[in-house]
């Protein structure tokens, strides 16, 4: 989405995710209705990233699969493979709060696919 500040792209992005239900009207993307089915392809990134930046960077990973009732060698292996693909494999034990700025959107988006795809 493109435009200026204060245009509406954050609040339909986030009517998109149900985050804010509209006031009226629904959400209608490509012909079709906005609804769980589309939740669960698309992730959200917002610019304030909300991390347990205490945590380590393998640990979260690991606690966001758990949320999901996966665990395993398996489920860990993933993880390490996705810290490998992003460039984050040699911080995996670091706390997030000792990541750069750039490296916790990099974390941020890394830690969206891997939930997105893989459990």
């Amino acid at each position: 989405m493109i435009g200026r500040n204060g245009a509406g792209k954050t609040t339909t992005i986030r009517m998109m995710m149900n985050i804010y239900m509209p006031d009226s009207g629904e959400v209608i993307l490509r012909g079709t209705k906005v609804g769980q089915e589309f939740k669960n392809q698309v992730g959200y990134l917002p610019e304030e990233r909300g991390l347990y930046k205490k945590m380590k960077v393998l640990d979260t990973l690991l606690f966001f699969a758990e949320i999901k009732g996966k665990t395993g060698k398996e489920v860990k292996q993933k993880a390490l493979n996705y810290l490998k693909r992003f460039e984050l494999l040699e911080r995996k034990d670091a706390k997030i709060e000792d990541l750069s700025k750039g490296n916790q959107q990099k974390f941020s988006l890394l830690q969206q696919f891997y939930m997105i795809l893989n459990l």
